[in-house]
């Protein structure tokens, strides 16, 4: 199993344990770098061109492993087409390289919990 899919595997019993069941285990990536793009009300953007299946970002999750960054967050952005977007939240550039790289998870917050996902 690659790193990737055990994150991710490790995400979705974690937003379990937290009560926060998706409504579908379909999962699709979407890389967010830092600064990210922002809309007027404050949300990050992000185009449909750059979602991807996990099979397709492995190679790159494998690359950020390895590129001594300090943290990789992992986040929920809501359903879309019946998957879970995932985002991979990525740090500001840092100038001392880190040895290893913590993944961290952020599950979906309350208000788009009360909008089913969406």
């Amino acid at each position: 199993m690659s790193a990737l899919a055990n994150e991710l595997q490790r995400f979705l019993v974690f937003l379990g344990n937290q009560g926060q069941q998706p409504p579908t285990r379909r999962l699709r990536i979407v890389e967010v770098p830092r600064p990210a793009s922002l809309d007027q009300l404050g949300r990050i953007r992000l185009l449909r061109d750059e979602i991807r299946e996990p099979a397709d970002y492995e190679t790159r999750f494998d690359e950020l492993l390895k590129a001594g960054l300090p943290w990789l967050n992992m986040t929920c952005f809501g359903v879309e087409d019946g998957s879970l977007i995932v985002g991979i939240e990525l740090p500001a550039p840092a100038s001392k390289k880190s040895l290893r790289t913590s993944v961290n998870f952020s599950g979906a917050d309350a208000k788009l919990l009360g909008n089913g996902w969406r």
